[in-house]
């Protein structure tokens, strides 16, 4: 089952539901797009928070706008204006409610390594403090051992529109919180999201700013450096380094049809994975819902091959699973992106941006479609089966050339029953108290080394039949008859 379509996902990573109704999260990189708009908060020690700009300075103001998610033909014009006084940066904004009630939205504040943010449900007329990050998207500051110290007044109108009108500390010192620490001459971007007709409980934001931004200085425009490189700036993916894997050498015929039934994956390295639900938009982490994978690998020195089973009670459209491969253990943070095999309906040979975004297919950029994989699912069982070549010479779509003898890199990744539409389970690890990523280094042994590992209780064999076995030992029992006769002299 080979394919040159590339599936969409909603998701990834990514890759929304949120809690209490957070939204999604968009990280600009740094030289894709330059500001839309370039704002000065001035200062103003007479703003009073009341969900009104009587006590703003009109000529500040300025009009951004932010496109639906599903129709980029609509959008909305986002009246806005910051300010600040000694401690505070103050905002206020009006969204007119042209496509329907404007119900929440949110303000994240980000780069030169700050991830600041504040969620606004005008619908139920609270807010709270967020901390931003690559990994887990928004959470609330007071859940990752920050603070809440920001301040609002929402004014929502459900036929004209919604004004929200609030202010953050400068320099509260909440680094936990990720909180913004700005002085005067200095810049952060500004990104808005909203609920427009729908509620901010109920999903993601339907409305956003992305890839659009505002570049706004403290003060006065002194042409700082404003740096939105997620890997320059400390903010990239978080993951460790898991268990080493072994992927022997066995030279062997098989056939990519999903069931794995061949000599070769009888002896094949076994591997135990457990995958963990995470909802990679809102950052919900249930360690507690697990699913539990049986994996296989081995190569014959010019493909790679993987085979992976799990339970699934229920087979749906858009189960799939996904493997993300690199040479390097922090592929999931290299500026090009990464390789990326998916396998539900069809096998896609695709890359993971650096962004995080949706997968891109390897031809749609010129490159090529390497490798081949099958999916079955029987007794409530799914079994993937795929390999790909160790040398596709396609730098295009992202892949690796592979050395016998050196070491790949994997993460896998799940959507089963899936929710959001995408991946909903990862190799997860628990680093005080936080998810990481688990990138696996696998040898790709040389021919006739034997690994390392005990292959799960499973003898190794390098793929050896009966006769073969029978003509070792008679070559070997000369051998063994002249220690034996030694010993006992």
């Amino acid at each position: 089952m080979k394919s040159k379509k590339m599936l969409t996902l909603g998701v990834i990573l990514l890759f929304g539901i949120s809690m209490l109704g957070i939204g999604n999260f968009f990280l600009t990189t740094a030289g894709s797009t330059t500001p839309t708009l370039n704002m000065v908060a001035p200062y103003n020690s007479g703003i009073i928070l009341d969900g009104y700009n009587w006590d703003w300075n009109m000529a500040d103001e300025r009009i951004f706008d932010i496109t639906d998610i599903s129709n980029e033909l609509n959008f909305l014009p986002v009246i806005i204006n910051f300010a600040h006084n000694d401690t505070h940066l103050f905002f206020y904004m009006y969204i007119p409610a042209i496509h329907g009630h404007v119900k929440g939205a949110d303000l994240h504040f980000f780069g030169n390594g700050q991830n600041d943010g504040i969620h606004m449900a005008a619908i139920y007329d609270y807010y709270h403090d967020l901390a931003y990050d690559v990994a887990t998207a928004p959470q609330l500051d007071t859940d990752v051992g920050g603070y809440e110290n920001v301040y609002a007044y929402l004014n929502y109108n459900d036929s004209f529109g919604t004004w929200f009108e609030g202010a953050k500390e400068l320099r509260s010192g909440d680094s936990a919180g990720k909180d913004i620490w700005l002085n005067s001459g200095d810049p952060i971007a500004v990104e808005i999201d909203a609920w427009i007709g729908i509620y901010p409980d109920s999903g993601e934001p339907n409305y956003r700013s992305k890839p659009q931004y505002i570049r706004l200085d403290i003060d006065h425009y002194e042409a700082k450096t404003l740096d939105i490189d997620p890997t320059s700036s400390g903010n990239g993916l978080d993951w460790v380094e898991g268990q080493d894997y072994e992927a022997p050498y066995i030279e062997s015929t098989v056939t990519i049809d999903g069931v794995a039934d061949e000599t070769a994956w009888t002896d094949a390295m076994k591997y135990d994975i457990t995958l963990s639900f995470f909802n990679w938009s809102s950052g919900h982490w249930d360690p507690t819902d697990s699913i539990d994978v049986k994996f296989r690998v081995f190569h014959d020195g010019v493909n790679f091959y993987f085979f992976l089973e799990l339970y699934d009670e229920l087979e749906t459209d858009t189960d799939f699973v996904g493997y993300a491969i690199g040479d390097g253990a922090d592929m999931l943070n290299l500026t090009d992106g990464t390789d990326f095999i998916m396998l539900g309906s069809e096998y896609v040979d695709g890359f993971l941006p650096s962004d995080y975004s949706e997968p891109i297919g390897d031809e749609s950029v010129g490159g090529s479609c390497n490798g081949e994989g099958n999916v079955t699912y029987s007794d409530n069982h799914r079994k993937v089966e795929f390999c790909k070549p160790l040398e596709p010479n396609d730098p295009l779509g992202r892949d690796w050339n592979f050395e016998v003898g050196k070491y790949l890199y994997l993460h896998i990744l799940l959507a089963q029953n899936s929710d959001v539409g995408g991946p909903n389970y990862f190799d997860i690890e628990d680093k005080d108290g936080k998810p990481h990523f688990v990138v696996h280094p696998i040898k790709l042994l040389s021919l006739g080394e034997n690994p390392t590992g005990d292959n799960n209780g499973n003898t190794f064999t390098l793929g050896l039949d009966v006769s073969s076995l029978l003509i070792i030992v008679a070559v070997l029992s000369p051998v063994m008859a002249i220690v034996y006769l030694r010993r006992k002299k």
